[in-house]
Parts: structure tokens; sequence; C-alpha cells
């Protein structure tokens, strides 16, 4: 029977609309509770295609000064009795023995003159002015502005180029020793150990060079003048005068991550690390730039251990 005062129509239009609601109430609960059961079962997975990880590997943290300085080497400078048309029998570079063949000199008058290494080395046919100035001889200790000025002023002949008589033509570098030297302030000279246990990373090396030996000289005013010995080719090294270089005094064994791998949680300094399918928070303590500039060096991690490196997307103690 109608409800008093209410059509019948209407009143089965309300009732309709009544159940039509409670359906999409149901309907919309069912499909909650199937995509949470969905997601129990797919949820992990879908994390673990989100995932990305990396395996930590050993390296090291370089504690350096970056410096300049001065290549010294013990050279031999060959001069040409007379002038004339020069033409190269050696490759630059070339290990010579005493007394070997390396240049040939056309004289204009007609005839030829030999020249021939006076000593054994490297041949170099570069010359730069400073060839015996510079090699640190006994003793030899300049004064602040006068190494600082100590410039090369590039010279040379090509082939076919014309000789003055007299002029120094090539010279011969012994690649026996060689030595880097420079100027530190003292403050900064203080964090060099007492053994020569020092590396000289140039850019021209491709790895860092051992230190054989190191003298150290009071020039006043809070600065040392220092001499550096190595023994070790490393490229066009004789060719080379003023460079830039990193002076490493310890080498800390550390593991290298990416920038984007560190989290902070209330100022601690940390990575997730992926163990046995689970998420833990594993603090770290940040060295500084990694190897090349890449990367973070961090203490704190184990090589072989799993990190995290999108960290962002997920919370500690997440399984997979």
């Amino acid at each position: 029977m109608a409800e008093k005062g209410l059509p019948a129509g209407r009143e089965r239009r309300e009732r309709g609309n009544r159940e039509g609601k409670l359906l999409k109430v149901l309907g919309i609960l069912v499909i909650f509770l199937a995509l949470q059961f969905l997601w129990s079962f797919s949820g992990p997975y879908v994390f673990s295609l989100l995932r990305r990880t990396q395996v930590v590997e050993r390296s090291y943290f370089d504690h350096h000064i970056p410096v300049r300085g001065l290549l010294g080497f013990h050279e031999t400078v060959a001069t040409s009795s007379q002038g004339g048309r020069i033409t190269w029998l050696k490759e630059e570079g070339r290990r010579v023995a005493v007394g070997e063949e390396v240049a040939r000199v056309d004289l204009p008058q007609g005839g030829q003159v030999t020249l021939t290494a006076p000593a054994a080395g490297i041949f170099s046919p570069h010359i730069d002015g400073l060839e015996g100035l510079v090699y640190p001889r006994q003793g030899w200790v300049p004064e602040r502005e006068v190494f600082a000025s100590l410039e090369p002023a590039a010279q040379g002949f090509p082939p076919g180029g014309e000789v003055p008589p007299g002029s120094p033509v090539f010279k011969i570098i012994d690649n026996f020793t060689w030595y880097f030297t420079l100027v530190l302030p003292r403050e900064e000279a203080a964090f060099l150990p007492e053994s020569p246990r020092l590396l000289l990373d140039f850019a021209f090396t491709g790895e860092p060079l051992p230190v054989e030996n190191r003298e150290s000289h009071d020039l006043g005013e809070g600065h040392l003048f220092i001499v550096l010995s190595l023994s070790r080719d490393a490229g066009d090294f004789y060719r080379r005068r003023w460079e830039e270089a990193r002076l490493i005094y310890h080498r800390e064994a550390c593991t290298t991550l990416p920038a984007g791998a560190l989290l902070n949680r209330e100022g601690v300094p940390g990575v997730y690390r992926l163990a046995r399918n689970a998420i833990t928070f594993v603090e770290v303590e940040v060295l500084g730039p990694g190897d090349g500039g890449e990367g973070l060096a961090v203490l704190g991690l184990e090589p072989g251990w799993d990190i995290v490196t999108n960290p962002r997307f997920f919370r500690e103690g997440q399984r997979f």
C-alpha cells in the first residue's frame, strides 16, 4: 500500500533510487577489496620493477693539495757547428744511445754534417731556453720571484729548416729521474707526511705517479721550496714545464655511490640497502666527490652490497 500522501509511482522511484545507491556503494566496496587483494599479490612485483639498485664497489678517496709546479730534467743540449738545412733522422721521444745519429745538416756550399747524441736518453728537437736552469742541482734554491718568472720560450727547427751555425739544435733528456719543483705555503706543506709516500696526479699521466724522494727548503716568509723526484715515464712528460697536479698525501679506501642514492634522515646521511628482499637504512659518512668527480665517496658500506639508487620511491622495512 502506498505511503499516505505519496503516489504509488513516486514511492517506487524513490525506493529504486535508494537501492541503486546502495548497489553503487557495494560495487565500489567490492572493487576496492578486489584491488586491495590484487595489490597484496602484485604490489611487491610492481615496486620491484620500479626499483633501481647498484652493487657497491671499492674505490679510493684522495686527500690532496692542488699545486702548480715546474718540471725539471737533466738535459744535454747539442749544437751545430755549421749552418744549413736540417733533416731529422729520429722521431721525437725516441730513446737513443751515446753517439747515435739523430740529424743531418746539408751545408750551403755542399756536403753534410751528421749530428750525434751527446748522451743517452730521450731525443727531443724542442728547445725552450730553460735547459740547465731548472734542473734541481745540489743546493739549488731559487727565490720565489725568480722561480715564478721561469717561463719557457719554445723554439726549434722543422724538417728542412735553416739552422744558423753554432745554434742549439736538439736535446737529450735523461729520463731515469725527473723532478717536479714547487713553492708551497708552510700551512699546506704541513699536510704532507714525513715520509716521501706521496703521489702526483697530472692530467697527462692517466694515473697518479709515486714520488720517489722529497726535499724541502725554507724560503722564508712562510713558504717552502719543494723538490719531488719521480722515475716513471708518463706520456710526453719530457716536453712539459709548468703543470698543475694533485699532490696526494693520503688515499683512503672507501666506496662510491650515485649522488641520488643518498638520503638524509633527521640530519643523518645514509642509503637504503637491499638485503634479503627487504630495505634497511644504513648510515654513511660522506668524504666528498668520487674518483673522477662522479658520484660520492662514502664510508660505512661494504663492497658487494646492493644499494637502492632511487630511494624516494620506497620506505625502510619494505619487502619485495
